[in-house]
């Protein structure tokens, strides 16, 4: 197998730049799947997303290959072996009231409907994992004899254009795979969520309706 040398999957590369992903410990698949896809047991449009379209910002497939002798992904037909590269994940909490963003006016309307679903907003769990994926540069050129292939759908929020805050959403067979906050920050051993980042992660729960 033919391979060159191994690259960071990074988000930015501006010096002393750390790309994290943000996770809810609280909210599971299926509240994310009756929120947005099924629109409160109303079935939607699932290539749209509704409630989040006006914020939708890239849409892309992403296809992964899990071999005997590693994993690959697919990018412009060209296959990439790619290692996982994992980090300590971090748990920390938000407990500021006063970052609620006006309690959902700004981004989302909130009908009431998902009132069982909403968090208490003194207390926000969150997960903070800065794993990677590191993928070689080169491709390579030999498929393993036994795979399996996952194609995910990648649909990528930002409230603001210029935002370095990003709500992804992967969908696998038109259900919620994965969801996640993905951000910039700048120490790699972060030990609190900064201000801007933590108004960002709390206006995307109350545009879902599951911040109160």
């Amino acid at each position: 197998m033919k391979r060159g040398n191994a690259i960071r999957a990074k988000t930015d590369n501006k010096p002393n730049s750390y790309p994290i992903k943000i996770y809810f410990p609280t909210i599971s698949r299926d509240i994310i799947q009756r929120t947005i896809i099924e629109n409160n047991g109303r079935k939607c449009n699932t290539s749209s997303l509704s409630t989040l379209s006006k914020y939708l910002v890239n849409e892309n497939m992403k296809t992964i290959v899990y071999g005997s002798t590693g994993i690959f992904e697919i990018i412009d037909n060209n296959l990439y072996q790619v290692s996982p590269i994992d980090k300590p994940v971090k748990e920390l909490t938000i407990t500021s009231k006063d970052d609620k963003g006006g309690g959902g006016g700004g981004y989302g309307d909130g009908d009431g409907d998902n009132k069982s679903m909403k968090i208490n907003s003194t207390v926000l769990n969150v997960l903070v994992d800065s794993s990677y994926m590191k993928r070689y540069t080169t491709p390579s050129f030999q498929i393993p004899y036994d795979y399996y292939i996952e194609k995910l759908k990648i649909n990528t929020y930002k409230l603001t254009p210029n935002s370095n805050t990003r709500f992804v959403i992967e969908l696998k067979d038109n259900k919620i795979h994965d969801f996640y906050i993905q951000s910039i920050v700048n120490e790699i051993n972060i030990v609190e969520i900064n201000t801007f980042l933590k108004k960002d992660i709390i206006s995307f729960l109350t545009l879902l309706n599951l911040y109160r």
